[in-house]
Protein backbone atom coordinates (compact mmCIF):
# COMPACT_ATOMS: atom_id res chain seq x y z
CA UNK A 1 0.00 0.00 0.00
CA UNK A 2 1.66 3.51 -0.91
CA UNK A 3 0.09 6.50 1.20
CA UNK A 4 1.40 10.08 -0.61
CA UNK A 5 1.17 13.63 0.81
CA UNK A 6 0.08 16.59 -1.15
CA UNK A 7 3.06 18.43 -2.44
CA UNK A 8 3.80 21.08 0.17
CA UNK A 9 5.20 24.84 -0.64
CA UNK A 10 7.52 25.65 1.98
CA UNK A 11 8.87 28.89 3.59
CA UNK A 12 12.68 27.88 4.05
CA UNK A 13 16.24 26.85 3.27
CA UNK A 14 15.65 23.62 1.88
CA UNK A 15 19.85 23.55 2.45
CA UNK A 16 18.66 23.58 6.63
CA UNK A 17 15.90 21.33 6.35
CA UNK A 18 17.83 18.62 4.37
CA UNK A 19 20.74 18.90 7.21
CA UNK A 20 18.09 18.32 9.82
CA UNK A 21 16.17 15.31 8.48
CA UNK A 22 19.05 13.69 7.40
CA UNK A 23 20.68 13.05 10.85
CA UNK A 24 17.60 10.70 12.22
CA UNK A 25 18.71 11.75 15.84
CA UNK A 26 17.75 15.36 14.80
CA UNK A 27 13.88 13.68 15.08
CA UNK A 28 13.81 13.15 18.56
CA UNK A 29 11.62 16.35 19.20
CA UNK A 30 8.50 14.96 16.65
CA UNK A 31 8.13 11.50 18.18
CA UNK A 32 4.63 10.71 19.26
CA UNK A 33 3.83 9.63 22.97
CA UNK A 34 2.72 6.32 21.58
CA UNK A 35 7.09 5.92 21.09
CA UNK A 36 8.53 4.71 23.86
CA UNK A 37 12.51 3.83 24.33
CA UNK A 38 14.05 6.04 21.26
CA UNK A 39 17.75 5.27 20.63
CA UNK A 40 18.55 7.07 17.69
CA UNK A 41 22.63 7.72 15.47
CA UNK A 42 22.69 9.83 12.19
CA UNK A 43 21.53 6.76 10.19
CA UNK A 44 19.10 4.89 12.52
CA UNK A 45 16.91 4.46 14.99
CA UNK A 46 14.85 2.54 17.06
CA UNK A 47 12.16 2.42 19.33
CA UNK A 48 9.17 0.30 20.81
CA UNK A 49 5.62 1.10 20.29
CA UNK A 50 2.24 0.13 21.62
CA UNK A 51 0.52 -1.32 18.52
CA UNK A 52 -2.92 -2.66 19.40
CA UNK A 53 -2.40 -4.21 22.59
CA UNK A 54 1.65 -5.51 22.09
CA UNK A 55 4.81 -3.77 22.20
CA UNK A 56 6.78 -3.96 18.75
CA UNK A 57 10.21 -2.95 18.60
CA UNK A 58 10.90 -1.17 15.47
CA UNK A 59 14.49 -0.23 13.78
CA UNK A 60 14.69 2.48 11.15
CA UNK A 61 17.18 3.52 9.02
CA UNK A 62 18.02 5.82 6.00
CA UNK A 63 19.66 3.74 2.85
CA UNK A 64 19.29 6.67 0.49
CA UNK A 65 20.20 10.79 0.40
CA UNK A 66 20.43 12.78 -2.38
CA UNK A 67 21.83 15.71 -0.54
CA UNK A 68 18.81 18.54 -0.66
CA UNK A 69 17.12 16.36 -2.50
CA UNK A 70 15.56 13.35 -0.86
CA UNK A 71 15.95 11.29 2.26
CA UNK A 72 14.72 7.25 2.11
CA UNK A 73 14.21 5.35 4.97
CA UNK A 74 13.71 1.34 5.46
CA UNK A 75 12.05 -0.68 8.45
CA UNK A 76 14.37 -3.01 10.01
CA UNK A 77 13.92 -6.83 10.30
CA UNK A 78 12.08 -6.29 13.08
CA UNK A 79 9.02 -4.52 12.07
CA UNK A 80 5.98 -6.39 12.10
CA UNK A 81 5.08 -4.03 8.70
CA UNK A 82 7.97 -3.66 6.45
CA UNK A 83 7.75 -0.56 4.79
CA UNK A 84 10.00 2.33 2.70
CA UNK A 85 9.45 6.24 3.19
CA UNK A 86 10.65 8.87 1.34
CA UNK A 87 10.96 12.86 1.83
CA UNK A 88 11.29 14.56 -1.47
CA UNK A 89 12.86 18.08 -1.87
CA UNK A 90 12.61 20.28 -4.56
CA UNK A 91 14.80 23.88 -4.41
CA UNK A 92 12.54 26.67 -5.70
CA UNK A 93 14.97 29.33 -4.79
CA UNK A 94 17.25 30.37 -1.53
CA UNK A 95 13.46 30.79 0.95
CA UNK A 96 11.24 28.29 -0.55
CA UNK A 97 10.85 24.39 -1.69
CA UNK A 98 8.61 22.18 -2.43
CA UNK A 99 8.31 19.14 -0.16
CA UNK A 100 6.25 16.10 -0.15
CA UNK A 101 6.45 12.47 1.49
CA UNK A 102 5.47 8.77 0.36
CA UNK A 103 5.14 5.67 2.48
CA UNK A 104 4.77 2.05 0.85
CA UNK A 105 4.01 -0.56 3.52
CA UNK A 106 3.60 -4.09 3.27
CA UNK A 107 0.03 -4.96 5.68
CA UNK A 108 -2.65 -7.77 4.73
CA UNK A 109 -5.48 -6.77 2.43
CA UNK A 110 -7.67 -7.05 5.85
CA UNK A 111 -5.73 -4.32 7.47
CA UNK A 112 -4.99 -2.44 4.94
CA UNK A 113 -8.38 -0.29 5.37
CA UNK A 114 -7.63 0.01 9.56
CA UNK A 115 -4.04 1.58 8.53
CA UNK A 116 -4.82 3.65 5.89
CA UNK A 117 -6.21 6.78 7.41
CA UNK A 118 -3.71 6.85 10.18
CA UNK A 119 -0.97 6.37 7.73
CA UNK A 120 -2.29 9.01 5.37
CA UNK A 121 -2.61 11.73 8.82
CA UNK A 122 0.87 10.58 9.48
CA UNK A 123 2.40 11.81 6.24
CA UNK A 124 0.18 15.02 6.57
CA UNK A 125 1.40 15.88 10.14
CA UNK A 126 5.07 15.50 9.06
CA UNK A 127 4.54 18.11 6.38
CA UNK A 128 2.87 20.11 8.79
CA UNK A 129 6.29 19.42 11.27
CA UNK A 130 8.27 20.07 7.85
CA UNK A 131 6.75 23.75 7.77
CA UNK A 132 7.33 24.39 11.46
CA UNK A 133 10.56 23.08 11.41
CA UNK A 134 11.59 25.50 8.30
CA UNK A 135 9.92 28.67 9.63
CA UNK A 136 11.11 28.23 13.08
CA UNK A 137 14.87 27.54 11.53
CA UNK A 138 14.13 31.13 9.70
CA UNK A 139 12.70 33.15 12.67
CA UNK A 140 14.53 36.31 13.53
CA UNK A 141 16.54 35.30 16.72
CA UNK A 142 15.58 38.03 19.20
Amino acid sequence: MRIKSDKKNINGSVENIYGKISNISNLSPFIGDKVQNWKATEDECSFTVNAMGTNARITVCIIEKIPNELVRIQSGSGSPFPFTAALHLQKIDDTSFYADAEIDVEVPAMLGMVVKKPLQQAVDKLMEQLSLMAAAATAPIS
